[in-house]
């Protein structure tokens, strides 16, 4: 059995941190949002794409926390660097596009006042 210290869900994606902060999501797949390098997954019903069980995020990071929204995800890392992947669609992956992206990508950093 797998043991999660936190665990949060958007529009059909789940994300969950183990203890040492590895980050897992399941659910829906379409655009990237289970983090794993794909945007397809087995077929759903209705035709949905998705991950039936928790399936590791790439990239190798450490996260603190994990927060889903609506078609993406983001972690953030004891440094606080935040990582997104999923939907890109109105930047808000905060890498400066509107890419979709299938594995955290870094959030850009932004001016400074």
């Amino acid at each position: 059995n797998r043991v999660f210290e936190d665990i949060d869900g958007g529009w059909g994606t789940v994300c969950g941190l183990t203890p040492t902060g590895e980050a897992y999501c399941w659910g829906s797949n379409g655009v990237g949002q289970v983090g794993d390098g794909t945007a397809d997954g087995d077929p759903c019903p209705g035709s949905n794409v998705c991950r039936l069980t928790p399936t590791k995020v790439l990239g190798g990071h450490s996260f603190l926390e994990i927060s889903g929204g609506d078609s993406h995800a983001c972690g953030m890392t004891g440094d606080g660097e935040v990582y997104c992947w999923g939907l890109g669609l109105f930047g808000r992956l905060g890498h400066g596009g509107t890419e979709n992206k299938l594995e955290p990508t870094l959030v850009s950093d932004w001016p400074q006042e």
